[in-house]
């Protein structure tokens, strides 16, 4: 009997100190319960702060021109000037002919950088697009200068006086202080080239025309 009564005591303190064992760790989830309030908002409030963070980083990187956009920047070139840099230079004069006031503007300026930009490598063939051009467009007294610019670099004097004189007859009332200035110099620079070259001949007829048109 006695030993039954020991065994449930002993039974009843072992129970004891397991309850006494689990009570003892439930207040430490409570105060961490209690406590978590303040982490947690904490915690919240750092969550929020790199969430902020990371937002405004993002912000900065995404703030490019789309590249779609840039290809359409880089793509803007009329078929005029795409065809003058394929060297399709018959077809993109027949864009001119049909151009309005507003895109002839624009294809005159394309065109002289176009003929300023290959008289170096193609004088030849610059010469050729020119003289077609000039029956497009007779009164275009800048571009027969510059022809007679270029047949004088190539030593084709004559040439470049039969433009400079015509554009001296076209425009006889007006007279171009341009057209002038070009006319009297290459009149030196083929004087001088003749009495170089002691081609006296050549030299006495130009002379005799010179007097003729009172030069």
């Amino acid at each position: 009997m006695f030993q039954i009564v020991l065994s449930l005591a002993i039974g009843v303190v072992i129970g004891w100190n397991f309850h006494m064992f689990f009570i003892s760790l439930e207040p430490k989830n409570v105060a961490l319960n209690v406590a978590s309030p303040t982490n947690l908002s904490s915690e919240s409030n750092d969550t929020s702060k790199l969430i902020v963070v990371k937002s405004t980083t993002y912000q900065k990187v995404e703030p490019s021109l789309p590249q779609n956009s840039i290809d359409q920047n880089h793509s803007e070139v009329s078929p005029f000037q795409t065809l003058l840099q394929q060297n399709n230079f018959s077809d993109a004069m027949a864009f001119y002919m049909e151009a309005d006031e507003e895109q002839l503007s624009e294809y005159k300026l394309i065109l002289k950088a176009y003929f300023y930009d290959r008289a170096d490598e193609f004088p030849k063939e610059t010469i050729e697009q020119i003289l077609h051009y000039i029956e497009i467009e007779p009164k275009s007294e800048d571009i027969k200068i510059y022809l007679a610019k270029l047949y004088t670099q190539k030593n084709e004097f004559e040439k470049a006086l039969k433009v400079l004189f015509e554009l001296r007859d076209l425009h006889q009332e007006e007279y171009s202080k341009t057209v002038e200035n070009d006319l009297n110099s290459t009149i030196e620079t083929y004087i001088d080239t003749l009495n170089k070259s002691k081609n006296f001949p050549k030299l006495i007829s130009l002379l005799e025309e010179l007097i003729a048109k009172n030069l």
